[in-house]
């Protein structure tokens, strides 16, 4: 039995390979003879049958690992996908958030401005009014000064 195996193999892999290479010196030995009887022939054929059936188990066990791991691949990108996505929304409701902030901001501050502005024209008006009623106070003052020296 030789242990001519690729490196990375299973050990039943490797266990197959060396059975296969002994069935072979084997046949190269009964082919030489020429003599296979009915029951070596059949021995041969049950003994390759059951190999198959082992390769073939093999390679099943192979797909199915492949298939499991193309399964967690696509979970795992799936959910880094929806991650993404949720994060996009995320950012999109906080910079929404912020430009209503910033608009109300403004708007008070307009508003804040117009009462200003307002309240500082109704002083002014207060003032103006104050003062004509004062130079009407003082007209009159000096036209009753004026009518009590004469």
């Amino acid at each position: 039995m030789g242990n001519a195996c690729c490196p990375g193999e299973s050990e039943e892999q490797k266990k197959l390979i060396a059975d296969q290479v002994a069935q072979a010196k084997k046949h190269v030995g009964a082919q030489n003879k020429m003599e296979y009887t009915s029951s070596e022939r059949k021995s041969i054929l049950d003994e390759h049958e059951e190999k198959n059936e082992a390769k073939s188990k093999v390679i099943q066990e192979q797909e199915s690992s492949l298939v499991m791991q193309k399964n967690q691949r696509d979970a795992r990108l799936k959910k880094e996908e929806q991650e993404r996505i949720q994060k996009e929304k995320e950012e999109q409701e906080r910079v929404r958030l912020q430009k209503e902030r910033e608009e109300a901001e403004r708007i008070q501050k307009e508003k804040e401005e117009q009462e200003r502005v307002r309240l500082q024209k109704e002083r002014e008006e207060a003032e103006r009014i104050q003062k004509e009623k004062e130079e009407q106070e003082r007209i009159q003052r000096e036209k009753e000064e004026a009518e009590r020296i004469q």
